[in-house]
């Protein structure tokens, strides 16, 4: 009879062992699959994380091609401000010498006593 209670015992453990392993090939069935799941996550963020690098790359030399246009234009800028201050200078120079017609033209006859401003 005592064989019989340690055999009904053993079988009691034995279950209780094969419960526990057919737990933990769940856990581990479902470990895998959480770990397939993870790597695809990353792997789909490492593929947005090289587009987007990609697109600031792209972004930056066009920021940089930019900033060199404006360069341009401002060098633009520069030359028809030179141009205008020149084209002032004539300017002047202009009205003195029509000022200074005007003068001599008064002097000699005509007194209408306009300046040029």
């Amino acid at each position: 009879m005592a064989s019989d209670e340690l055999r009904i015992i053993l079988e009691d453990v034995k279950e209780k062992f094969d419960l526990v392993i057919e737990a933990v090939n769940m856990t581990n069935e479902r470990l895998d699959r959480n770990e397939k799941t993870v790597e695809e996550r990353f792997d789909k963020l490492d593929t947005e994380i090289l587009i987007i690098k990609k697109d600031i790359r792209g972004t930056q030399g066009e920021i940089q091609g930019i900033k060199g246009e404006i360069q341009g234009v401002k060098g633009e800028i520069q030359g028809i401000k030179g141009e205008i201050q020149e084209m002032r200078g004539d300017i002047r120079d202009l009205r003195q010498d029509l000022n200074d017609h005007r003068s001599n033209t008064e002097l000699h006859g005509s007194r209408s006593g306009k300046k040029v401003s």
